[in-house]
């Protein structure tokens, strides 16, 4: 929880920054992906690590409707 709050706070001051004076942000973490089973636990890093590899038949859009991803339609029974 105190990495995502560290990582919205640098977030926050490259946002206001003048562009002219703009530095280089690297990030890192000292988690380990425990597995490439998607269903194998919620932890954030692990799920921000699998969005690059698996991707999903629905998203949510901007305004958190439901847009197709891998699927073109579906229907609700």
């Amino acid at each position: 929880m105190k990495t995502i709050a560290a990582l919205l706070v640098a977030i926050a001051l490259l946002a206001e920054a003048d562009p002219a004076c703009a530095k280089v942000f690297r990030w890192a973490s000292d988690a380990d992906v425990a597995s490439l089973d998607p269903y194998s636990g919620l932890e954030m890093f692990q799920g921000s690590f699998l969005a690059n590899i698996y991707e999903p038949l629905v998203r949510r859009d901007p305004e958190l409707q439901l847009e197709p991803a891998l699927a073109t339609s579906w229907t609700q029974e």
